[in-house]
């Protein structure tokens, strides 16, 4: 259900209520005014001696009635615009949530609500940005990470497809230690889907995680190693090639 038919079925529901409740406040006060108010005016008259009190009676309830109607279709127009204007009021918050959850579901986190009061359409126009700010948060950093785990990814299957080649051409002999690089790399792919692991099990049981301080000169050396290595062998192989 788009916007324009979910602010017509809201509108015309909210307006059919005053429109209703209207006629109901007439009918209770043409009741007061027939059963009560005429009792009343008659015992007035009874006891003032006003004469010919049943013509009397009878153009009061004439004349009480016909103001009544019109005091009536009066305050029902008057009902229905004020309430068209306070209805729009209330429910533009809600009409907003509508069109951008429908952008939140295509992919854009950049709509806000407009905030015009502090009452409860405001607190909850405030939650609702609130909760939009987190999805984009948590969206930007799924990205990252997905950029983040390819790169990691890459390194260490570079460096096993380089191994594998080199194997593959001759250029580099099996040896014991080509077998142990080849073994460090499996190993870093091992760490590595094991850490997404613990990262998956962490954010489905909302852990908080634990800061720890991290030595970048030895985590660097460790990562650029397999880069150096490859590039070194590289090296010597185009001079290997180069002096044949």
């Amino acid at each position: 259900m788009d916007k324009g038919a979910l602010h017509s079925r809201l509108l015309w529901k909210l307006l059919a209520i005053i429109a209703l409740t209207c006629p109901l406040v007439i009918a209770v006060v043409w009741t007061a005014i027939d059963w009560f108010a005429l009792d009343y005016f008659s015992s007035l008259l009874e006891e003032y001696n006003v004469p010919n009190p049943e013509k009397i009676m009878d153009m009061f309830l004439e004349a009480a009635h016909r103001y009544l109607i019109w005091a009536g279709l009066t305050a029902l127009l008057l009902a229905l615009l004020l309430g068209y204007w306070l209805i729009e009021m209330i429910l533009s918050p809600l009409y907003q949530m509508i069109v951008i959850t429908q952008k939140i579901s295509a992919g854009d986190y950049t709509a806000r609500l407009q905030i015009s009061s502090d009452d409860e359409i405001g607190k909850l126009s405030r939650a609702f940005n609130a909760m939009t700010d987190n999805l984009q948060q948590v969206e930007q950093l799924r990205k990252k990470m997905v950029v983040d785990v390819a790169h990691e990814l890459r390194a260490p299957l570079t460096n096993i497809r380089g191994y594998l080649e080199a194997l593959s051409d001759g250029v580099l002999p099996p040896s014991q230690k080509t077998v142990e690089s080849l073994n460090e790399e499996t190993l870093r792919l091992g760490n590595l889907a094991e850490d997404l692991m613990r990262l998956s099990v962490a954010d489905s049981a909302r852990l908080t995680m634990e800061r720890e301080k991290l030595d970048l000169r030895g985590f660097a050396h460790t990562r650029f190693e397999p880069f150096s290595s490859s590039i070194r062998r590289q090296s010597d192989r185009g001079r290997n090639e180069i002096r044949h």
